[in-house]
């Protein structure tokens, strides 16, 4: 069975929280916070006024995944101002979106790297590549297929720079045992 889950027990002071993944072990905490802490995690901030000494539980509390796949954002999710988010925003989304139950997460960030690198090596110039590529809010509807160079040309720090991000946000998913 591979189904997420996850289980809160303890005393006053001393919790436990058991899970499937890290991502299930935020869930789990985020769900004891909630019931029993009165605190809780969002995006539009955190609420996590705590006692000095953590309440036990009036009994255990269990979750288990209704669905294996828990999905967050589409295809236009890092166009307008996502496009500019820094990794301080990405790491508080993420880590939102574990502590929601989120496993699974879209990210298109670096992908106009992925592009610029790869139509390079069939022959087509950095001019051209970097013409074509559309500012990062326009970038959505270029993946789309119905709009490019909007905006451009982008530089090549640019693309360094979003794809270096992109790796620091991948590997804090994985972190997070996500996909």
């Amino acid at each position: 069975d591979h189904t997420d889950r996850f289980r809160v027990t303890g005393r006053t002071g001393q919790i436990t929280v058991e899970g499937t993944s890290p991502a299930v072990l935020l869930t789990g905490l985020h769900t004891y916070l909630r019931r029993t802490a009165h605190a809780s995690v969002s995006w539009t901030g955190e609420q996590l006024n705590l006692p000095r000494t953590l309440p036990a539980p009036a009994a255990e509390i269990t979750g288990t995944a209704n669905v294996p796949h828990r999905f967050a954002f589409n295809d236009t999710n890092e166009g307008y101002t996502g496009a500019y988010r820094d990794w301080d925003a990405w790491q508080y989304e993420l880590d939102v979106l574990a502590v929601h139950g989120v496993n699974r997460v879209l990210v298109y960030m670096g992908g106009d790297a992925v592009y610029y690198d790869t139509f390079r090596q069939f022959g087509y110039t950095d001019a051209e590549m970097r013409a074509w590529i559309p500012a990062p809010a326009r970038q959505p509807w270029w993946l789309l297929q119905n709009m490019s160079g909007f905006g451009g040309p982008v530089s090549r720090q640019l693309l360094e720079k979003r794809a270096a991000l992109a790796e620091k946000i991948i590997d804090r998913i994985r972190d997070l045992g996500m996909t």
